[in-house]
């Protein structure tokens, strides 16, 4: 199951190439959004999680999840590198789309993000934004999918403090160290791993995680179009950035990940699509029959 994409983005519209992993080799096709999805069902990706990025994506996340029922599951919210783009009084429109969608799986992203420079980062209205859709998901009952990038120790403070409103989680594209992981890990919180996790910048230490935490702890993803996966593809920055990532990808992940656990590749899947359909409560009959269609080749 892909615990993180977002196939509403702008960069799936029309035609575009993506990155595939088909029997171990990196590839890149071509194709459409619709076209696309459907070869995620029949390689046998079971469904699809899809957040919210900025205030406005509510909008297409609801609409691609009513084209894919049973399929995407959306995730309405906003993302802490969108809040200064939001206005403050439309934070309610969190709430409606959540509450109006019967297959809301979740609220997010949301969380915080220092990448950017200190004047760019309007930390206390992310903070602001963080707390709100903290006590949203606490109130609708449904798990956070977090975003928090170079910000871990504010992000840790304040979801101790909330910890009472926590009703489950993932921290999304975790790039951190081990004892990071575990703090969340205490929280009740799912660690995300992606194609950072083939990448040289973060891939030893996402290796150790992977290694030393329970795999109960850990969901697979991908954040399509992001976040590709080192590959030898790309003669350069410029060319890599023409191509989006997909789920096809999560098979190399997965394929990693099965290795530094040393267990098989299906035993993994399905221990992770398990920890997936736990955390988002997809009923057990659509994720069973997505998961039974087509074999991969």
């Amino acid at each position: 199951m892909e615990s993180h994409a977002h196939y509403s983005h702008a960069r799936f519209e029309q035609s575009f190439r993506y990155l595939s992993f088909r029997d171990g080799n990196f590839s890149v096709g071509e194709g459409t959004r619709e076209s696309l999805l459907q070869s995620l069902k029949e390689c046998g990706v079971a469904a699809v999680v899809e957040p919210a990025i900025g205030l406005d994506s509510n909008e297409a996340v609801y609409r691609l999840s009513l084209a894919y029922p049973d399929f995407v599951f959306p995730a309405y919210g906003c993302h802490p590198t969108r809040v200064s783009l939001a206005r403050w009084r439309d934070r309610k429109r969190i709430g409606e789309y959540a509450a109006r969608t019967q297959g809301c799986v979740a609220i997010g992203e949301t969380g915080l993000d220092y990448h950017h420079k200190r004047k760019d980062q309007h930390r206390w209205n992310q903070k602001r934004w963080f707390w709100y859709q903290i006590k949203l998901a606490f109130r609708l009952d449904k798990p956070l999918i977090l975003h928090i990038r170079q910000a871990g120790k504010d992000a840790l403070r304040i979801l101790r403090r909330y910890r009472k409103y926590l009703r489950g989680g993932v921290v999304h594209c975790f790039c951190d160290d081990m004892d990071t992981a575990r703090a969340y890990a205490e929280l009740g919180l799912y660690i995300g791993i992606g194609g950072m996790l083939m990448t040289e910048e973060h891939g030893e230490t996402l290796s150790r995680v992977v290694r030393e935490m329970p795999l109960e702890c850990l969901l697979v993803e991908t954040d399509a179009p992001y976040v590709l996966p080192d590959t030898d593809l790309f003669a350069s920055d410029k060319q890599k950035g023409k191509v989006r990532n997909s789920s096809m990808t999560l098979f190399a992940v997965l394929e990693r990940m099965a290795e530094l656990k040393g267990m098989s590749v299906e035993e993994t899947e399905e221990r992770l699509f398990a920890n997936a359909q736990k955390l988002f409560s997809i009923p057990d009959a659509k994720a069973a029959g997505a998961k039974d269609g087509k074999e991969r080749e």
